[in-house]
C-alpha cells in the first residue's frame, strides 16, 4: 500500500510518519497483530495528529 498523498499535517506543520500511517491503515482494515493493535490504540489515546488522521481515513476509504 502506498502512503503517497496521505500524510496529514497539524497546525504546526508536523507530518504523520509514513510508517505510522501504514500501520494505522492496516488497523482500520483489521490487519494488525495484537501487539500492533495495542501500539495504534496507544497512539490514538495520546497523539492528536494520529487522532485527526484516524478520523479522516474512513471518509477517504469510502471514496475509493
Amino acid at each position: 500500500m502506498s502512503t503517497q498523498g496521505y500524510a496529514v499535517e497539524d497546525s504546526r506543520h508536523d507530518r504523520l510518519d509514513p510508517e505510522r500511517f501504514e500501520l494505522l491503515s492496516a488497523y482500520l482494515d483489521d490487519e494488525v497483530s495484537a501487539e500492533e493493535r495495542a501500539e495504534v490504540e496507544a497512539w490514538l489515546a495520546n497523539d492528536p495528529l494520529v487522532q485527526r488522521c484516524y478520523e479522516s481515513l474512513p471518509v477517504s476509504y469510502t471514496h475509493l
